[in-house]
């Protein structure tokens, strides 16, 4: 079996649903653990808030009549979770990231990979046009 020797794995942002990457062999020094089996510590895990959201062009700034809207995937974490609801306009400032679509290596392999930005601000545009009675912007104080 194992030499019980505990370690941690991240979630990989760069992967969809931000997944765990599976650990291949024991991360200690070669001869010391050769090990491949492992289990989760139940009470070793620490875990963050996170949401996924796909954010659509608006329709308004579309420019030719039966064009299709582009969309971007969205990765939020911790105080920017549950920050907007469906259908409000927001304002994201963020970072762009190359996120690979599929793991399947098989014996043809393709290999595709998407965008996607994670955030680091969030910005309801909704609830500045119902403070201002539209148009205008409102400051953090009006807020």
């Amino acid at each position: 079996k194992g030499c019980g020797h505990t370690f941690s794995v991240n979630a990989d942002f760069g992967t969809t649903n931000n997944a765990l990457p599976q650990p291949i062999v024991c991360p200690r020094p070669a001869g010391e653990c050769d090990s491949t089996s492992f289990a989760v510590v139940a009470d070793g895990s620490e875990h963050a808030d996170y949401q996924e959201m796909k954010v659509q062009e608006s329709a308004s700034a579309l420019n030719r009549v039966g064009s299709v809207p582009r969309s971007i995937l969205i990765k939020l974490s911790d105080d920017l979770v549950d920050k907007c609801n469906p259908g409000d306009e927001v304002v994201v400032v963020g970072s762009l990231h190359a996120e690979w679509q599929n793991h399947s290596l098989g014996p043809n392999v393709e290999v595709m990979v998407g965008m996607s930005m994670r955030a680091h601000s969030v910005r309801v545009i909704n609830i500045d046009e119902e403070m201002t009675g539209g148009g205008g912007t409102a400051s953090m104080a009006d807020l």
